[in-house]
């Protein structure tokens, strides 16, 4: 895959040409990072038109919300959703294109699909079906593509992995890298944090040179320093893509390991693939 094209079915249709009518794209994606939005702007420059939603909000108020007052955040999503379909209900979609599906309930997605039945309905599933059972939805959907290679084999869907962005496709290693091995990601349970701990202790009794950069929520770091429990590496701070980039290439290898139960490739082990 090259650095300058996105994962496209071999029967998707080929960039739209300037003489032809652009296609119409309704993009419900995952608000992770940059990516959904990066993926936006991709379609954007290959001549399509591309409404975006967030499928949710990931802001620190929405996710302390989910975390403690569910009802009312699922509440809150559901409003949401509804806001999303009435804003499209006049449009005119070709396709109708979702990474995750699963915060939304099954019936708008059906809404969906009534409110505009000329459009393709497309899914790209970052998770596995351990982490969110997308099957409901397949009735729904018109192409399901999985990042997960069992899920793939057990659903009969094609399989694809993730991808990098641009920016990943020009890292140059250092001749002489400051550390022999670096991880970044999210602390986001005691599990991770000991699994993490343990590699620290490896690392530090055989002089292999380790830097972590460990993302906390407020929450999280609060309950780890009340078990008194510390990293190197802690911290408030996400790291942006420069800042991974420089990590990546001052270093001689990359440690990472899923979240979740998966089978897929992380997107750390792409970038760096």
């Amino acid at each position: 895959m090259s650095a300058n094209t996105l994962p496209v079915a071999a029967d998707d249709p080929p960039p739209v040409s300037p003489a032809r009518a652009r296609r119409r794209i309704l993009f419900i994606g995952l608000s992770y990072y940059s990516y959904s939005a990066r993926i936006a702007g991709r379609l954007r420059e290959r001549g399509y038109e591309v409404d975006y939603h967030a499928a949710e909000d990931r802001s620190f108020a929405s996710k302390t919300r989910k975390k403690f007052l569910p009802a009312n955040y699922a509440a809150r999503l559901r409003l949401y959703h509804e806001r999303i379909l009435a804003a499209s209900r006049a449009a005119h979609y070709d396709d109708i294109f979702f990474i995750q599906i699963h915060s939304l309930a099954p019936e708008l997605v059906a809404r969906l699909r009534q409110q505009h039945p000329a459009a393709r309905c497309v899914l790209y599933n970052w998770d596995s079906l351990a982490t969110h059972d997308y099957r409901p939805y397949l009735p729904l959907l018109d192409r399901v593509f999985t990042f997960d290679r069992a899920d793939a084999a057990a659903l009969s869907l094609p399989y694809l992995p993730l991808f990098a962005l641009p920016e990943y496709f020009s890292t140059r290693a250092q001749p002489a890298p400051r550390y022999d091995l670096y991880f970044v990601g999210a602390i986001g349970t005691l599990e991770r944090f000991d699994a993490l701990a343990a590699l620290e202790c490896f690392c530090r009794a055989r002089g292999i040179r380790l830097r972590m950069h460990l993302h906390c929520s407020p929450a999280i770091a609060l309950m780890l320093l009340r078990e008194r429990h510390y990293l190197e590496g802690m911290t408030l701070r996400s790291l942006d893509t420069p800042g991974i980039i420089a990590l990546m290439n001052d270093s001689a290898a990359v440690f990472d390991f899923p979240n979740h139960r998966q089978s897929g490739y992380t997107m750390r082990f792409v970038e760096n693939l």
